[in-house]
């Protein structure tokens, strides 16, 4: 588990993939206001993607391809303008519909639900 305090420092990328880390994202996340990146993919981190996600606002790489995450996609990923890479690929828990916000990712150029619970339809933009 990553304690709370690591995400007091200004991190700009965070890579823990395809390691043993388990535990759950921290509701800090969303104080890392300077994230670019943010690997976790292949490990054993479990729980919802937090809301608070939407504080790292920089954020434009997120990659969460086969953690055990569960829960549906947060709305409040659309109003992370700057992500242009979003990967849940293979996370069979994550489940629900498409959040319409979604449609606020205009710069996206990649999203992955490959093996996901996910259903409804792409929001226009």
């Amino acid at each position: 588990t990553i304690p709370h305090k690591f995400f007091m420092n200004p991190l700009d990328y965070v890579n823990f993939g395809r390691t043993s880390l388990s535990g759950t994202i921290s509701d800090a996340i969303g104080k890392l206001d300077q994230l670019d990146h943010f690997y976790m993919e292949h490990t054993a981190v479990s729980g919802t993607l937090p809301d608070s996600i939407k504080g790292a606002r920089r954020l434009y790489d997120l990659d969460l391809e086969g953690a055990r995450l569960s829960g549906t996609l947060p709305p409040e990923l659309g109003e992370m303008t700057r992500l242009d890479y979003v990967h849940f690929g293979k996370c069979v828990g994550i489940s629900g519909t498409i959040p319409q916000t979604i449609a606020g990712l205009t710069r996206v150029d990649y999203i992955d639900l490959e093996s996901t619970k996910v259903s409804g339809t792409i929001p226009p933009e």
